[in-house]
């Protein structure tokens, strides 16, 4: 299943992680704290991308293209910043973060073969964040096995039934 995103995607280490993430927190403050919290998500992006660079030499590439395919199924997805083409972060302008969202930065980061993200909420009353990590590689998410023990069929076609 070939997995390609328009930007070359390096993992960071932990402690780049953590000095990329305390830049990036401090500046979605003071975005924050600037323009209120009920702006669109678009616009935040934008602000923290600006202020990011030119505090602090950050790379961002906002709404990075991760493009799924196989056969003639191809699913995109976009992660709303790549900092220093290490960093997943997606930001939200929601009442509350949820699991829903730290999943579908998990999948990113596995996506990306990175190991650590970032969730920023922009639309509570302060901004709240949460770290996403994952010690899995892609190729250890992809292996599975199954297990037959137990099984038994549901009626006696499927006991004729085989799995290719």
């Amino acid at each position: 299943m070939p997995i390609e995103c328009t930007e070359k995607i390096r993992a960071a280490t932990r402690e780049e992680f953590y000095q990329i993430d305390q830049r990036l927190l401090g500046v979605a403050y003071d975005v924050q704290n600037q323009f209120g919290r009920f702006l669109n998500e678009r616009l935040y992006q934008n602000e923290i991308s600006e202020r990011c660079t030119d505090l602090f030499g950050l790379e961002l590439v906002q709404e990075m293209e991760i493009r799924v395919s196989f056969r003639d199924f191809v699913k995109e997805y976009f992660v709303d910043l790549l900092v220093n083409q290490s960093v997943p972060i997606d930001t939200k302008t929601v009442e509350k973060l949820t699991q829903a969202h730290e999943a579908q930065l998990l999948n990113y980061l596995f996506l990306t073969q990175t190991r650590h993200g970032s969730l920023i909420n922009l639309r509570s009353p302060s901004v709240k964040r949460r770290f996403v990590s994952t010690t899995l590689t892609l190729e250890e998410r992809q292996k599975f096995t199954v297990n037959k023990i137990g099984w038994r069929a549901l009626t006696p076609e499927f006991e004729q039934l085989q799995i290719l």
